[in-house]
């Protein structure tokens, strides 16, 4: 059990006497003591909250400063949400993998201070969700109206989707850009076309895919014309004239075949 001090001293200075509480200094050599105890003497920044699309990716970014223990390792830990994969823990940065959409997801990074202070900070993750867009396989197609079907995935609840063409279009027309298996035309020309399958949701976020579709070239598909009856098949003098659309490579050729049946 401590004694009692007594309350008054006498301190002298240059001629000058004055009095102090020897209570009064004792307490404020404690509660400097104390606080000098309790100060940490280095500091963890988990990065501010942020919300992110589902096909976007997650990466922690946190910051430390001051003095460590050891080689000032930190360490990061999630401590709410669906379970995911961190990475590189004890990196500042990293990529967080296994986020689903619809989602919150909080992290802790740590450390250990000099002094043996353990310190962290916390950062949480809003995931939005959106549909990945799939624009089907790529395709080779002669000229033709329609000369196909496109394959795009559909759009989810609350989404939209349109078909675009980037870059150079060698012939190809889409006839419903918001259907994702519109049907399209190939015209004249010979290449590459590629179009871009985009799903975008009323949340901000947007997925898109693209895909490729190779007009081989060369002209639409031959047609002989309707089937005709011919009646008096033995006929020496009947004769029939058949008419069909050519290929116009064919030089000199109208189109128009003369038969004389025998």
């Amino acid at each position: 059990m401590l004694g009692k001090l007594p309350i008054t001293g006498k301190f002298a200075g240059s001629g000058t006497g004055f009095t102090l509480k020897r209570s009064f200094l004792l307490i404020s050599l404690l509660v400097l003591a104390s606080t000098a105890l309790q100060a940490q003497n280095c500091t963890v920044n988990a990065n501010v909250n942020q919300t992110i699309c589902s096909n976007e990716t997650l990466v922690l970014q946190g910051s430390k400063g001051g003095l460590f223990q050891g080689d000032g390792t930190t360490t990061w830990t999630q401590i709410g949400g669906p379970s995911v994969n961190i990475v590189s823990p004890n990196s500042l940065e990293t990529e967080v993998t296994g986020i689903v959409g619809g989602n919150v997801y909080t992290f802790r990074i740590n450390t250990t201070c000099l002094d043996g202070s353990v310190v962290f900070d916390d950062v949480t993750y809003t995931v939005k969700p959106v549909t990945i867009a799939d624009a089907g396989p790529d395709q080779a197609m002669c000229p033709g109206t329609p000369a196909g079907f496109l394959a795009g995935n559909v759009p989810g609840a609350g989404e939209s989707g349109a078909w675009s063409i980037t870059g150079t279009n060698n012939g190809v027309t889409i006839l419903n850009p918001s259907s994702p298996t519109s049907a399209f035309n190939i015209g004249a020309g010979q290449g590459n076309t590629t179009l871009r399958w985009t799903i975008a949701g009323a949340n901000g976020c947007v997925s898109s895919d693209d895909m490729v579709i190779t007009n081989i070239g060369g002209e639409e598909p031959v047609s002989a014309g309707p089937d005709q009856n011919l009646d008096h098949c033995y006929s020496s003098t009947q004769s029939t004239t058949q008419i069909w659309n050519p290929i116009p490579k064919l030089q000199g050729f109208n189109g128009v075949v003369s038969a004389v049946m025998i």
